[in-house]
């Protein structure tokens, strides 16, 4: 784009009315620190999306953020930005502007050059940061002495090895957390005739010899409950816990969890409706219907008060769609 600039307005929030000039190829936009352009926006994601500015285009891509992206009212993966586009993130109202390079802008703007996201490093940006140190250090391992430089680079590997190591196990932990996730989900028997948000877990009160056999089935029971506690699945957490009191009614810390989890479940649904509700009233009808459907899904109970409404939302919204 000879002779003109690509510009950002925010037209909402806290940082209403400033200005961002984007420069390079790929600008990043998100509330997580290390984007280019960040958001005071819980409802947007970390990095929600990226901005690639061609020689005689201006394309926008949705980086698989939770929420989506919009432009001009509409739920795009990708678009080609015209000048004048409205662009809504999360809860952030962003307007598309091509101006002339003569273009004199107020204090509020920003130039934005694009610079390697962190989310790209195979690294944390603390372990990351280290490793840069140490690449800065073996650059002037040449004018110490053979025996120092030698005790030097060695404390510098074993760093660099103790950090992957670090890195590494984190990994893994993550994805064993995961696995375990996906195999109790393939796991569950389900009882056939129901319908997908209605199915019921179709379980066998265990036969125990003992005490102990028993304390470590519930157990067992427990840790698996707070694994998908962990991972926001409170629908198969609760279920757990269910199977726990069925073995013994009166076990105490299952009791306070499903009443804990209860509510936390539908205080999260209950913020999915209302933002449903939120984007319904200001006509984005594609944004109003995922947060409905997120309502759904997490409950998975048809004869919840929260579903209903959920599905009274979409609803309301095919009706509103159908007669524009």
């Amino acid at each position: 784009m000879e002779h003109k600039k690509c510009i950002i307005k925010i037209l909402s929030g806290e940082a209403k009315g400033k200005l961002y000039k984007l420069v390079g190829s790929r600008i990043s936009i998100g509330r997580a620190t290390n984007a280019d352009i960040i958001l005071q926006d819980t409802n947007a994601s970390r990095i929600h999306a990226y901005f690639e500015i061609k020689k005689d285009s201006a394309v926008i891509y949705d980086n698989q953020s939770m929420n989506g992206i919009f432009v001009n009212k509409r739920s795009v993966k990708e678009q080609e930005l015209v000048s004048g586009d409205k662009i809504l993130i999360g809860d952030t109202l962003l307007e598309f502007l091509i101006v002339d390079t003569k273009t004199v802008f107020e204090e509020k703007s920003i130039t934005i050059k694009h610079t390697p996201s962190e989310d790209n490093n195979l690294l944390n940006p603390k372990p990351l940061a280290v490793i840069q140190k140490i690449q800065s250090y073996l650059t002037n391992l040449r004018s110490l002495p053979g025996g120092r430089r030698k005790i030097i680079i060695a404390v510098l590997f074993a760093s660099a090895f103790f950090i992957y190591v670090i890195q590494n196990n984190n990994t893994h932990k993550e994805s064993d957390r995961d696995k375990e996730a996906a195999q109790k989900e393939q796991s569950e028997k389900v009882i056939p005739g129901l319908e997908a948000d209605e199915k019921k877990v179709v379980t066998e009160v265990p036969q125990f010899h003992n005490p102990l056999e028993k304390k470590k089935h519930i157990n067992e029971l427990y840790t698996e409950a707070r694994v998908f506690h962990d991972v926001g699945k409170y629908y198969e957490a609760l279920n757990l816990l269910e199977k726990i009191l069925e073995v013994d009614s009166q076990h105490s810390l299952a009791i306070i969890k499903r009443n804990k989890w209860t509510a936390e479940r539908d205080s999260i649904a209950q913020k999915l409706l209302d933002e449903g509700v939120r984007a319904y009233n200001n006509k984005y009808y594609d944004l109003a219907s995922s947060y409905f459907q997120k309502v759904l899904d997490f409950i998975r109970i048809r004869n919840h008060e929260l579903y209903r409404k959920a599905e009274n939302g979409i609803l309301r919204v095919e009706q509103a769609q159908n007669s524009e």
